[in-house]
C-alpha cells in the first residue's frame, strides 16, 4: 500500500512538473518564437546546469526559414562606398529617441573592425526599390540598406577554458522596416554564411542586451547606472599617488598589470586583441587610465566612448571595467574620479555612465544614480552557468 501511495504521489509530482514546463516553454515559444529554435541556453534546458561548458551546435548551420540569401549578402571587408552607407544607417537607424540619440563618426565604428587576428563579418539585408531622379524625371533602380549585422573576433576565458567568439556590434533595422522579422533573418542569416564562409572556425557568438531581456540564461547580467556630474565631487589624492593614460607606448604597463592580476580576479574575461585595444585608445573610443604608487599601477579604469547624448549635446562617458589592487578601497575611488575628470575634461564628456561589472561595484556603491538599466551579455551557441558581474571583465 505504501508503494502505492509513493508512486502516485511521484506521478502527481512529475505531472505538475511537467506541466509547469510545457508553460514555460510555450510562454517562450510565443514571446521568442526564433529564439526556441537557435542553439541558445534557454531557461529551461536545465540539463545543461548539470554539464561542463559545451558548444551547443557543432556542426555547420542548415538552412531553415530564417536563412534569407535573397536579400542578405556578408562580406569580410568593405568598399569605401559600403562603409560610408553602413555609417549613415546606423547613425539614421541605431538609437535615436528625443535628445537621446547614439549618433557615431566613421572614425567611432571603422577603428572597432581593424586590428584583428581573424576578419569581422558584415551582413547586410538590401531591398531593390525605385527611386524618383529629381533632375531627369526618370526612375531607377536602388539596392537600399534596410538592416545590418557585425561581427568582430574576441578572446574569452571562462574558468579555465579559452576559446574566441564572434561579439556582435551592431544589429539594426530601418526604423520604417521593423517588426517585420527581419532582425531574425539577419541574425540566422550572418551566422549561417559567417559558419560557412570559414569552415566552423569560430563557433560561439556574444552578445549585448540592455533594458529588455530575452528568454535565454544570460552569460553575466548588471545594471548600467547614469550619473549628473553634479553629483560626481571633484577631488586629489595623496601626492603619492598618480594617474597615467595609458597610450600605444605605454600599453605594455598595462599588459603586464593585467597579466599579473587578471586570472585571479576574475572567472569571465573577454578581451580583444591588443593590436585592436590599441587602435581604440589611438583614436579615442576607449580611454584607460592607470593609478600608480611609486612606479607601480595599483588599479586600472576603462572608459568607452558612447557616441551617446542625454539631453542637448551631453555627451556620455561610460566605465565599462575596473581592476582593484589598491591599499583600500577609498584610495581606488577616488582614484576612479580622478581619472574620469581628466578625461572628461578634455573631451568634453557631460554625463557618466558604470557598468556595475568587474570591480565596478567599489564605485556604484558609493554614488547615487540618476538611472538604472538592466544590462546582460549572452552566449549563442554555448551553455555555460551564469558567471557573477563582479567575477568578469569584458574589454572589446
Amino acid at each position: 500500500m505504501d508503494f502505492n501511495i509513493d508512486f502516485y504521489t511521484m506521478a502527481y509530482i512529475f505531472g505538475i512538473l511537467f506541466v509547469i514546463l510545457a508553460i514555460i516553454v510555450g510562454y517562450i515559444k510565443n514571446k521568442y518564437g526564433f529564439w526556441i529554435i537557435q542553439p541558445v541556453f534557454h531557461v529551461y534546458d536545465f540539463w545543461f546546469l548539470f554539464m561542463s561548458p559545451t558548444i551547443i551546435s557543432k556542426g555547420l548551420p542548415k538552412e531553415n526559414k530564417y536563412t534569407n540569401m535573397a536579400n542578405i549578402k556578408t562580406y569580410t571587408s568593405l568598399s569605401d562606398i559600403q562603409i560610408t552607407n553602413m555609417v549613415n544607417f546606423i547613425q539614421s537607424n541605431y538609437h535615436r529617441n528625443g535628445d537621446n540619440i547614439f549618433c557615431p563618426k566613421k572614425d567611432n565604428i571603422v577603428p572597432y573592425f581593424t586590428g584583428h587576428n581573424s576578419e569581422p563579418m558584415f551582413s547586410f539585408y538590401t531591398k531593390q526599390q525605385l527611386m524618383l531622379d529629381m533632375k531627369t524625371g526618370n526612375t531607377i533602380d536602388d539596392n537600399s540598406i534596410i538592416g545590418i549585422m557585425t561581427t568582430r573576433p574576441s578572446h574569452v576565458r571562462v574558468k579555465s577554458l579559452t576559446f574566441d567568439v564572434n561579439y556582435v556590434d551592431y544589429l539594426c533595422v530601418d526604423v520604417l522596416n521593423r517588426n517585420q522579422g527581419i532582425a531574425p533573418q539577419l541574425i540566422q542569416t550572418h551566422n549561417y554564411n559567417l559558419l560557412h564562409m570559414t569552415n566552423n572556425k569560430i563557433p560561439v557568438s556574444l552578445f549585448k542586451r540592455e533594458d529588455q531581456l530575452t528568454g535565454i540564461v544570460p552569460l553575466c547580467i548588471f545594471s548600467t547606472y547614469g550619473y549628473s556630474l553634479d553629483r560626481l565631487r571633484k577631488i586629489q589624492l595623496h601626492s603619492r599617488f598618480k594617474i597615467e593614460s595609458i597610450n600605444k607606448k605605454s600599453y605594455h604597463k598595462l599588459h603586464s598589470f593585467l597579466n599579473q592580476h587578471v586570472d585571479k580576479d576574475f572567472d569571465l574575461v573577454v578581451m580583444a586583441e591588443s593590436s585592436n585595444i590599441v587602435t581604440l585608445l589611438d583614436t579615442n573610443n576607449i580611454f584607460v587610465s592607470v593609478l600608480l604608487t611609486g612606479n607601480e599601477i595599483v588599479a586600472a579604469y576603462f572608459f568607452r566612448k558612447t557616441c551617446v547624448t542625454i539631453e542637448a549635446n551631453k555627451e556620455v562617458l561610460t566605465c565599462i571595467g575596473s581592476v582593484n589592487h589598491c591599499e583600500t578601497d577609498d584610495v581606488f575611488v577616488k582614484g576612479f574620479k580622478m581619472c574620469f575628470w581628466e578625461i572628461a575634461n578634455k573631451f568634453n564628456f557631460k554625463y557618466l555612465a558604470i557598468e556595475n561589472i568587474s570591480h565596478n561595484y567599489y564605485i556604484v556603491d558609493t554614488l547615487k544614480p540618476a538611472l538604472i538599466s538592466p544590462t546582460a551579455y549572452f552566449f549563442y551557441n554555448y551553455a555555460c552557468n551564469s558567471i557573477p558581474s563582479h567575477r568578469a571583465l569584458v574589454i572589446n
